[in-house]
């Protein structure tokens, strides 16, 4: 098969690729500002965090194998009195395997509309 444009959004992949295509490109992943910046106004917080004490730590994105585990458990451990939200996919791990504790809450795959409202009731 032939391939005319081939694009990646990582630049390691675009670092070993390199040379082996005429037509590569990198186009690094992007953030919506105004859909985000939205997280900065006082929202109605969704059911699943509303009512988690503070201060809160929050992360959304892909849980997979490259998620940094031992280092979220760590900081739980050193901040018990924090609660550290994931939100996001878990992909190619098994749920019942994630690592636990008190103040680590998974929440799952949210769309994408509902994010600023989790990101409001971070700190």
């Amino acid at each position: 098969a032939h391939t005319d444009l081939l694009l990646t959004t990582c630049f390691t992949v675009y670092d070993q690729l390199k040379g082996k295509h005429p037509n590569l490109h990198c186009i690094p992943c992007s953030l919506d500002v105004a859909h985000f910046s939205q997280g900065r106004q006082k929202l109605i917080e969704p059911d699943d965090q509303l009512n988690l004490t503070r201060p809160r730590v929050g992360f959304y994105g892909v849980i997979d194998r490259k998620f940094d585990f031992d280092l979220l458990m760590e900081l739980a451990d050193l901040r018990p009195k924090y609660q550290f939200i994931v939100a996001g996919p878990v992909v190619d791990l098994d749920t019942r395997s994630l690592p636990r504790r008190g103040n680590v809450h998974y929440l799952g795959k949210k769309d994408y509309h509902v994010l600023p409202l989790y990101l409001a009731g971070w700190d």
